[in-house]
């Protein structure tokens, strides 16, 4: 993501403005956009490698039993039972 970011800020900088699209303040806000969005990205890796374990939210399904080992939904053998309505 981080090179990705680089390439568009590349392309944002080298693109040409025109006076009815895309005004120069357009341009810079939209380059200050992107090397935010860069920055963001190199403390979220700063971050990881330092050992900072991001939390992260798990909503299991009430409907199946899709956890670990397969399900109705997923076309898995271990769970070929018909479900009750």
């Amino acid at each position: 993501m981080i090179i990705q970011k680089i390439d568009e800020i590349k392309k944002a900088s080298e693109e040409e403005c025109d006076d009815d699209d895309w005004l120069e303040s357009d341009k810079q806000a939209y380059i200050n956009e992107l090397l935010n969005e860069k920055v963001d990205y190199e403390q979220m890796i700063n971050r990881i490698l330092s050992g900072h374990i991001p939390t992260m939210e798990f909503d299991t399904s009430i409907m199946t039993g899709c956890y670990l080992f397969g399900c109705t939904r997923h076309n898995h053998a271990e769970y070929n039972v018909k479900q009750k309505e």
